[in-house]
C-alpha cells in the first residue's frame, strides 16, 4: 500500500525552530538541542511505511538532528519507541530528505544515501554511506563548498525515485545589483543505486548533431537558467504520481493496438 499524498507532506512538516524543541506531534517524547544548527538540519523526517522486510506493519521511521555530526533515529508503532540510533554523517551535512527506500544527507558538493534497512540492522557507520560528489559544471562554476549558500542548497527526495535539487545559479544576476545568494535553479535528476559496489551516481544522455548519444551529469533543469529564480524560498518538494506507471502502460498498449 502506498502511503497518502497528506502522510507524504506531512513527513516533512515537523520542525524545530528554536534552540530545544520536543516532538509532541510524533509523539515520541525526545527532546533535542538544535542550537547553532544549520536551518536545514532542523527538520524531522518521517517514513511511512518503510518498504523493508525488517520492519513491521505500522512502523514509522523518525529522522531528526542528534547533536554535531549526528542524525539520531528511532522505530515507532503504536506510540513506543524502539530501535534507537545514533548516525554518523558521511561528511560535514547542511541538510538531510526520506524516500519510502533511502535516507540522504547532502551539502553543498556532494550527496549521500544509505537505505533505512542498513540503517536500523546495526553496526552502521560513514564507510556504509554511498557517496556522489557533484560536477563542478551544473552551473558554470567550482564549487565553494565552505559557503553556505553557494552550490547544492536544498533536496527532496522523492517516492518515484527522483531527486529535486534547489541550487545557488549565479549566471542570471550579472548586470544586477541583487545579492547573488538569492538566485536559484531547480534540478531534477534520477539516482543510479548500485549497493552491492556501494556506488551512488546520477547520469543522463543526449543527442548530438548527428544523433549519436552523449553522456551528461544528468541534472535536467525545470526551472532555471535562463530563467533562474531570484527569491527566498528555500525548499522544494515534488510528489509523486502513483498511477503514472499503470498509465503509461495503457498508453503503449493503445499504441501497440492502434497498429495492428
Amino acid at each position: 500500500m502506498q502511503p497518502s499524498l497528506a502522510e507524504n507532506w506531512w513527513r516533512c512538516t515537523e520542525y524545530v525552530e528554536h534552540g530545544k524543541g520536543k516532538f509532541e506531534q510524533l509523539a515520541v517524547g525526545k527532546s533535542i538541542d538544535v542550537s547553532g544548527m544549520d536551518t536545514r538540519l532542523k527538520t524531522v523526517r518521517v517514513v511511512h511505511r518503510p518498504l523493508s522486510g525488517i520492519f513491521k506493519e505500522g512502523d514509522r521511521l523518525i529522522y531528526a538532528p542528534g547533536g554535531k555530526g549526528k542524525l539520531w533515529a528511532c522505530i515507532t508503532n503504536s506510540g513506543h519507541r524502539t530501535n534507537e540510533v545514533d548516525i554518523d554523517f558521511p561528511f560535514e551535512a547542511l541538510g538531510t530528505s526520506v524516500d519510502k527506500n533511502h535516507l540522504w544527507v547532502f551539502r553543498n558538493d556532494r550527496i549521500a544515501c544509505a537505505s533505512h534497512e542498513q540503517v536500523f540492522r546495526g553496526k552502521f557507520g560513514k564507510s556504509d554511506w554511498m557517496v556522489y560528489d557533484i560536477p563542478d559544471n551544473i552551473c558554470g562554476y567550482t564549487q565553494a563548498a565552505t559557503q553556505g549558500w553557494r552550490g547544492l542548497y536544498d533536496l527532496f527526495a522523492c517516492d518515484d525515485g527522483t531527486l529535486v535539487a534547489m541550487y545557488f545559479d549565479p549566471r542570471d544576476r550579472r548586470g544586477t545589483d541583487l545579492a547573488e545568494e538569492f538566485w536559484r535553479t531547480i534540478f531534477t535528476m534520477t539516482p543510479k543505486i548500485d549497493v552491492a559496489n556501494r556506488k551512488l551516481s546520477i547520469e543522463g544522455t543526449r543527442e548530438d548533431d548527428r544523433g549519436n548519444p552523449v553522456k551528461t551529469h544528468g541534472w535536467i533543469e525545470c526551472w532555471g537558467h535562463p530563467h533562474s529564480v531570484y527569491t527566498g524560498v528555500h525548499k522544494v518538494f515534488k510528489q509523486p504520481i502513483f498511477c503514472w506507471e499503470a498509465m503509461g502502460a495503457l498508453t503503449s498498449a493503445l499504441e501497440r493496438n492502434t497498429k495492428l
